[in-house]
């Protein structure tokens, strides 16, 4: 993900209202519009034929108050990104990617050389190939995702689904802590997701925007 670029603000939430069997699939553009107010948002679901806002007060109120079945939220990464470059004790934290990069580059520049202690994601062959493409800057960030079901209650079904993003710019001390992991999005349960991709959709675009325009910092 590139630093600078034109953005001045990013929207710090996205909700999206879907079914009762979480299929949630073709209606992506539904992310543009306040929650309940897409024009084209269909009232049941295209994939299950549920219906996608609640009966009752779409009748009491002649079809005007539309309150999704459920909710999933995502939670954007460029605001998250943003207040960790902004502050100096995180933002220095955040340049041990690029260190450590330029120590691998040291251990490899002799061929006759045994490789270094393979000691970190950095180390890995898809990493060490960016690095050597040149896609990884000085003040780019890269990020992991992660997604598994949460069970919230002792003996009960996973209640939500959640996925996070992991800062792989920061050391492997501070990296899989809790207050360094960045929520992504929330997808309400008991049931599963049934289209994963549709719902990793809008955190996804919004990286997709970021590497594309920068984040200003």
């Amino acid at each position: 993900m590139k630093s600078g670029g034109s953005f001045t603000k990013y929207p710090l939430g996205i909700w999206v209202g879907i079914c009762q069997a979480n299929c949630f699939k073709t209606h992506n553009k539904l992310t543009l519009y306040p929650l309940g107010k897409c024009p084209f948002a269909p009232s049941e679901c295209p994939k299950c034929g549920l219906a996608w806002y609640k009966e009752k007060d779409l009748l009491e109120s002649n079809g005007k108050r539309k309150i999704p079945q459920k909710v999933f939220t995502t939670l954007p990464a460029g605001p998250q990104l943003q207040a960790r470059w902004k502050h100096p004790k995180t933002a220095k934290d955040m340049f041990y990617c690029w260190e450590k990069t330029q120590e691998h580059r040291q251990e490899h520049a002799d061929p006759n050389e045994p490789p270094g202690l393979y000691d970190n994601i950095l180390s890995g062959a898809s990493f060490q190939e960016l690095d050597n493409d040149g896609v990884i800057k000085e003040y780019d960030t890269v990020l992991m995702l992660s997604i598994d079901g949460a069970q919230l209650y002792q003996s009960k079904q996973s209640d939500c689904w959640i996925y996070i993003w992991i800062l792989v710019d920061l050391g492997p001390d501070k990296r899989y802590k809790i207050r360094n992991i960045l929520p992504g999005g929330v997808i309400p349960g008991p049931e599963r997701p049934k289209d994963l991709d549709s719902f990793l959709f809008p955190g996804l675009a919004h990286i997709s925007a970021l590497q594309h325009e920068g984040l200003l910092i």
